[in-house]
């Protein structure tokens, strides 16, 4: 049996044949793909520098000496000790009276001391000790402590004495005065010490 078969008709000048597909990326698309990348990273590269330089600048380190107020800048305080006379006009009452406070300063008291005697051959003395505060002129205007008066029997009676730590504040224009009473016995002293600060305001 014969089978006819048709011949393939010949390519016309090449242009039929298959040819394999290119796929290579033209440069000019490779070239604006590069340049538009750039551009894009360029301001997300100055954000994150400028974010660590931010982070790289320590901050103001805080002063390391406090600025005070004038007022503070003006104030002082100076040791005071003093002492007071006694005043023992007779029989049981002794008092002791400070100077007054100079102006724009204010007396801080910390330690009060004093010592004296008593004469009762038959009766021990009962004392109430009570610090004041008074104006220039030595007018009463309020007690502010009390104090603690120890005494110990003598010849003739006994000795008695105050040592306390406390704290006394007189203002400007004002005294201390401490009353002593010894109750039913005469008293002596020998006259007291006030310790503390004049703060200068």
């Amino acid at each position: 049996m014969n089978v006819h078969t048709e011949p393939s008709p010949p390519p016309l000048n090449g242009l039929d044949t298959p040819r394999p597909i290119n796929t290579r990326v033209p440069r000019w698309r490779l070239a604006a793909g590069i340049i538009l990348g750039v551009i894009a990273a360029v301001p997300l590269a100055s954000v994150d520098a400028s974010g660590d330089a931010l982070r790289k600048v320590a901050p103001p380190a805080r002063q390391a000496q406090r600025v005070e107020s004038p007022a503070a800048a003006q104030t002082s305080r100076v040791p005071y000790q003093a002492y007071l006379a006694a005043d023992c006009p007779g029989g049981n009452f002794c008092r002791f009276i400070s100077d007054v406070v100079p102006s724009s300063q204010r007396l801080e008291i910390n330690r009060v001391a004093c010592q004296g005697w008593t004469i009762n051959t038959t009766m021990l003395p009962s004392f109430v000790t009570i610090a004041n505060l008074t104006t220039g002129a030595g007018a009463f205007v309020q007690r502010i402590d009390f104090l603690e008066a120890r005494y110990a029997p003598a010849n003739g009676g006994s000795v008695w004495a105050i040592s306390e730590q406390t704290l006394m504040f007189i203002p400007a224009g004002f005294k201390l005065r401490i009353d002593v009473n010894s109750g039913n016995t005469e008293a002596g002293s020998y006259g007291c010490t006030l310790s503390g600060y004049l703060v200068t305001l």
